[in-house]
């Protein structure tokens, strides 16, 4: 089976693994891991998250947002402190530090963006953005009935 008799499949798979490695490479020059970016992103718009809400909002298993936030920690990027509402919830705070790599890894994702819509002009960029929408959709109106 050729991924060529699946252009669509291709084109998205093509596209994803280019922004992974644009985005991964330069997210590791300032010495994060895959991910770990995506965190201190979400903790920068609102600090002092759930270990649970970092699950949801990155779509992500509880085990991946854990060993990040872990070693995020020993790093001295983030602490953690127990909900004082409820003990058995984890909240992620940023350090300093955090803060820093944190606003690094905004201006990366911004300049990623910027690379990816070099060449086009805005109409282009609003159709390319609606299109992915409509897919994403497709995808998600498929699944809801599968389930």
């Amino acid at each position: 089976m050729a991924l060529e008799e699946y252009p669509i499949g291709k084109a998205i798979i093509n596209l994803v693994s280019a922004h992974r490695h644009v985005t991964t490479s330069k997210i590791a020059g300032i010495g994060l891991h895959a991910g770990q970016d995506l965190i201190l992103l979400s903790l920068l718009e609102q600090d002092g998250q759930s270990q649970n809400a970092l699950v949801k909002q990155l779509c992500v298993n509880h085990s991946a947002v854990a060993k990040s936030v872990s070693r995020m920690q020993k790093k001295g990027i983030v602490s953690t402190q127990k909900s004082e509402i409820d003990r058995r919830i984890t909240l992620v705070f940023l350090t300093d530090s955090g803060r820093q790599l944190a606003q690094q890894a905004q201006a990366i994702w911004e300049n990623v963006e910027q690379l990816a819509f070099k060449n086009l002009n805005a109409a282009d960029r609003a159709n390319f953005l609606r299109l992915i929408a409509t897919v994403q959709q497709n995808f998600e109106t498929n699944s809801e009935h599968d389930s």
